[in-house]
């Protein structure tokens, strides 16, 4: 039970929470109007004794009064409620034995702490609340991009912050910055990444895989202060690990521009919200691998026919718009069936993978390169006519015959064939059909076959 205070003037009280001060003020107008009631004081008014805010007042102090006047009695109350209170209380009567005075005090200690407790209770009601509907929002998409962007928003729901973070660990020694918010220079910041053999705070949260704060991160991490993250003027600083099934993935960093900001209780919070971050962020993960498996061939990596599909359909969309040529070659590699009669489907794999890393290597960024078929390869070349797709064909077939690909049972002397067909003609929107075109290189590479394989053969009808 609180001890007693003594009637004179206002006392320091313990260290309290604030939000009180605005979830309980009916609560201390009830009790205020309990006190006047029971026939204590004529007047009584609970003052937040930090900034001098009446929080609820009753009876004759309800209409104000001078604090000097004698009949006035200021009460420091201990307890752990969410403000400084004072109360004072207009006496019914003047002389009021010491012993009624410690029985005023511990009582409203007691409905006080009582008042804090549910207000406590509210609180944590409404960030459960909170969170129960930010782990719907992660839930609502796959695509990770926009998983960031969710976590981000909903996080300043639960945690104030001035500006955010999602770190994810690339390797055992590297941090990523994958998405930011509230940064004026996000572009700057969503380029750098911190080492775990750094000075830097983040190294910290993720060797303990605990939540870390810093009272003023800029006066023990310089860094804070220069570069990139000098304009956000980050004081209080909090990182969070974000854990999935035992596997670190990252963590998030929270930042105030005030200094001492952070305390446990937002740390709790975090910590609550980070784990159904770091679902949504696996669980996207898991569907971006699958979608990613979906669309292309296991063995090489290239996207497979149902990608090229897909992805063709804007390539040949813009071609028509803008009017510019559309080419499309067929690859083969000439005798790949002695290749796995004599050697095994294990080296006719090997042989597989170093043709498409070579054609990787041969075609420009924005050309689709596919695996169609076991040893069939399909480039779709954007605004190449016809010199060009010639130039590009014979380039990929050289690249592959310049030197042998190395396997489990030696060198191999690979070479392909090359059939191509180029769409000239801005108008020939029929020709410029995937399925078309295919066919026609398709016939392309028959005579590239004919004509003793390992050389090139491209069509571009004039009509």
């Amino acid at each position: 039970m609180p001890a007693p205070l003594s009637v004179e003037g206002m006392r320091a009280v313990r260290q309290t929470i604030r939000t009180m001060a605005t979830t309980s003020s009916g609560s201390l107008r009830h009790l205020a109007a309990e006190i006047v009631t029971a026939g204590i004081a004529d007047g009584v008014s609970f003052v937040d004794t930090d900034d001098g805010r009446v929080l609820a007042a009753v009876g004759t102090l309800a209409r104000g009064a001078d604090l000097s006047d004698d009949g006035l009695l200021q009460l420091a109350i201990p307890t752990e409620a969410a403000a400084t209170f004072t109360m004072v209380a207009d006496l019914a009567d003047t002389v009021l034995a010491d012993t009624v005075v410690e029985d005023v005090v511990v009582l409203l200690a007691l409905r006080l702490d009582l008042l804090e407790a549910r207000a406590r209770a509210l609180e944590a009601e409404r960030h459960t609340r909170t969170l129960s509907h930010a782990s719907q929002v992660l839930g609502q998409t796959m695509d990770v991009t926009q998983v960031l962007e969710k976590i981000l928003g909903q996080l300043k729901k639960v945690v104030p912050f001035d500006s955010a973070s999602v770190q994810l660990l690339e390797d055992d020694t590297n941090l990523r910055i994958i998405g930011v918010q509230g940064f004026d220079n996000s572009d700057e910041i969503l380029t750098l990444s911190f080492s775990l053999d750094g000075h830097n705070p983040n190294k910290d949260v993720i060797s303990s895989r605990a939540t870390h704060i810093l009272k003023d991160a800029a006066t023990v991490y310089p860094h804070f202060n220069a570069g990139p993250h000098r304009p956000a003027a980050i004081r209080g600083w909090m990182g969070v690990p974000l854990t999935f099934k035992g596997e670190l993935l990252g963590m998030l960093t929270i930042d105030s521009q005030e200094a001492d900001f952070y305390n446990d209780a937002h740390a709790r919070t975090a910590e609550a919200f980070a784990a159904q971050a770091a679902v949504a962020i696996a669980n996207a993960r898991m569907y971006g691998e699958m979608q990613r498996l979906a669309s292309h061939d296991t063995l090489t990596g290239l996207p497979n026919r149902r990608h090229l599909e897909e992805a063709s359909k804007p390539i040949i969309a813009s071609s028509l718009v803008q009017e510019q040529p559309l080419s499309l070659l067929m690859i083969d590699v000439d005798h790949f069936k002695q290749v796995n009669d004599s050697h095994g489907h294990a080296v006719g794999d090997e042989v597989l993978v170093a043709v498409a890393d070579r054609l990787r290597q041969v075609v420009r960024p924005d050309d689709l390169v596919a695996r169609v078929g076991g040893e069939e390869f399909v480039v779709l070349l954007a605004g190449s006519d016809l010199i060009m797709s010639m130039t590009v064909a014979e380039r990929l077939r050289a690249a592959i015959a310049a030197r042998p690909i190395a396997t489990e049972v030696g060198d191999l002397d690979i070479t392909v064939s090359v059939g191509g067909f180029v769409c000239e003609d801005p108008n020939d929107g029929d020709r410029r059909a995937l399925k078309v075109m295919m066919d026609l290189a398709d016939k392309a590479l028959y005579n590239a076959k004919a004509e003793g394989r390992n050389c090139t053969v491209v069509d571009a009808p004039l009509a």
